[in-house]
């Protein structure tokens, strides 16, 4: 399946404000162009280090604080994406 060319969530949501009229439309799809946007950036994992060394340490979600699995992709509180790269 293809979706053809696109452009960035900024490029669009500055388009969006130029061409469309001034609706409660537009204003519901350019919230929910910014939500989108702001969910498919990346946060940080906290780590917590535990009392006796690695044995008890965990992570919390950088955005709402939920704790997190390692084997999670997504914070299952805030739904943002998880960065592991960046503990």
């Amino acid at each position: 399946m293809s979706y053809g060319e696109m452009r960035s969530f900024d490029t669009v949501i500055e388009w969006l404000e130029k061409v469309l009229p001034e609706t409660d439309m537009k204003v519901y799809s350019l919230n929910r162009l910014r939500y989108e946007r702001d969910m498919s950036v990346p946060i940080p994992v906290k780590l917590h280090k535990g009392i006796y060394g690695k044995k008890f340490d965990s992570y919390t979600c950088g955005n709402c604080g939920r704790g997190v699995a390692v084997v999670d992709c997504f914070c299952p509180g805030c739904g943002r994406r998880i960065d592991w790269s960046r503990k």
